[in-house]
This record gives structure tokens, C-alpha cells and sequence, in this order.
């Protein structure tokens, strides 16, 4: 079985909102919506734990995308990723696996772009990405 297939049958199964397994160990999992687990993923778990991890999300926008590739996960699978998420996977040579790919990610209302997607519009350093959702985390 791939790993892609497990990460996303423990993503069905428990009804995560995200989930990390590596060597058939799960990681980290969050049932939070947003970009605040992969926030958390990247400054509250050992980054080598999670090199080389499969990674299994519900949305995953070009903000995302840019972290989980600074953590060098070696694939996702997601329900919903953006034109430029996959381009930097890609670019990094993760392997990607999603049910619909579209533009932009919208806001929870679809009538504007995700604020996160916003923030990351421009953005090439990850370390200026990340304060950026730092300050917006603060302000939710």
C-alpha cells in the first residue's frame, strides 16, 4: 500500500482536518480548520521527525505549501490545493496526490481570496511567510 493511501485513509477514518505519518507512525494531527496546524506543525514539532513524512490535508494553498516544503515532507495528499501549492511541491519534488485543484484558495465565504493565500501572494522566504501568519494568527 503507498503511503500516500495510509496518510489518507487516517485522514477519512479519524475525521482530521490534517495528519502527518511517517514510518507508519502518526506524527501530529490537528482537527483544526485553517493554517494554524501547519503553523503549529512547523514551530512546536522536531522538524526531523517530520522529514520525509506523508502529509494528508483537507485544503492546501501556496502558504501551506511553502512550509511543508521548508519541512521536507516527501508527499500529500489533499482534497483542495491551489495552482501554485502544486508548482512548489513540484518544484521540491514532493509527491502530490488531490481530488480538485483550483486557482486561488477562497475565503470560508468564496468571495475573495483566502486571507492566507493573500498574505503568501508575493512571498518567496518562508521565514518572512511565517512571521506574516504569525501576526495574522494574532489578530483571529
Amino acid at each position: 500500500m503507498s503511503k500516500l493511501k495510509d496518510v489518507k485513509k487516517e485522514l477519512y477514518e479519524n475525521n482530521y482536518k490534517i495528519i502527518v505519518l511517517k514510518n507508519e507512525e502518526i506524527i501530529f494531527t490537528s482537527m483544526e480548520r485553517g493554517i494554524k496546524p501547519i503553523y503549529d506543525l512547523q514551530n512546536y514539532v522536531n522538524h526531523e521527525l517530520i522529514n520525509n513524512a506523508y502529509v494528508a490535508d483537507r485544503v492546501t494553498g501556496k502558504a501551506a505549501a511553502m512550509v511543508l516544503s521548508h519541512l521536507k515532507i516527501k508527499g500529500i495528499f489533499t482534497e483542495l490545493i491551489s495552482e501554485n501549492a502544486i508548482e512548489i511541491f513540484k518544484k521540491n519534488e514532493i509527491e502530490v496526490e488531490y481530488k480538485t485543484k483550483v486557482k486561488n484558495i477562497l475565503n470560508r465565504s468564496k468571495n475573495d481570496l483566502c486571507p492566507v493565500e493573500r498574505i503568501s501572494f508575493n512571498e518567496t522566504d518562508v521565514n518572512v511567510l511565517l512571521i506574516n501568519i504569525e501576526n495574522f494568527l494574532k489578530e483571529l
